[in-house]
């Protein structure tokens, strides 16, 4: 179920987005860094689909050769909830500028399972390594938004880079690839001191001048249904 929810909210943010105009398209690879933070849920679905297409070897190679991150500071969540406590908010972990270990010249090599972190970077100008992207405020408190739905569906479980959720996952999962693989990276221990847990939503950061834009995409996520209860109902927990 959890997948199926997860797919919905990918599918319903494009809908959101459709019409919004990116200069992003295939070989740009800016932002396709080290720094990109993934749910378990998420990790486990790239571990499947490298599976699926005898490539978990080699992704667990690719894994050995990465170097160590800053630990993030707070999940999503987390930094929403202290916004909207008027706490003292976290400076963001130093940025890394490694590249993603799944692109093959510039091109995702995951790119049907990537997760929403990638999902949603946009620019509506060209941006470098010298150039930040650009994006509407709506367009930033929509992906916010997105971003706190998918945690809180892997509430409890790992939350951090991907390369180490990757590696957390792959110590877990017992696919053949990885029961016959040498050894899980002496990396495993550094990456599982640098994970996070995912936090329930403790609610939206929503301007006046976006509430209406994002309050559309929000609510085409929480009202589609999964079988005989919506999305929302789900994730508060109603029983069928």
């Amino acid at each position: 179920m959890k997948e199926a929810i997860l797919a919905t909210i990918y599918s319903r943010f494009a809908d959101w987005t459709s019409e919004m105009q990116f200069i992003c398209g295939a070989g740009c690879a800016t932002c396709c860094t080290t720094n990109v933070t993934v749910t378990a849920l998420e990790g486990r679905r790239i571990l499947k689909y490298c599976h699926q297409r005898n490539k978990l070897t080699w992704l667990l190679e690719l894994l050995t050769r990465q170097h160590p991150l800053e630990a993030p500071q707070q999940t999503t969540n987390e930094f929403v909830a202290a916004v909207l406590n008027e706490q003292t908010v976290k400076p963001p972990s130093r940025y890394s500028g490694e590249r993603c270990l799944f692109l093959d010249n510039d091109i995702c090599t995951i790119y049907p399972i990537r997760p929403f972190s990638c999902r949603c970077f946009a620019s509506t100008t060209l941006c470098s390594e010298h150039d930040v992207a650009t994006v509407t405020d709506s367009y930033l408190y929509g992906s916010t938004a997105a971003m706190q739905i998918i945690e809180h569906l892997g509430q409890f479980d790992s939350w951090g880079y991907m390369s180490d959720i990757l590696l957390q996952q792959a110590d877990t999962v017992k696919y053949p690839e990885i029961i016959d693989f040498p050894k899980i990276p002496e990396q495993l221990e550094q990456s599982l001191s640098r994970l996070r847990t995912a936090q329930p939503i403790p609610g939206f950061i929503l301007p006046e001048d976006d509430e209406s834009d994002v309050a559309l995409l929000l609510e085409s996520i929480f009202s589609c249904r999964i079988d005989t209860r919506t999305i929302e109902q789900i994730l508060n927990g109603h029983q069928p």
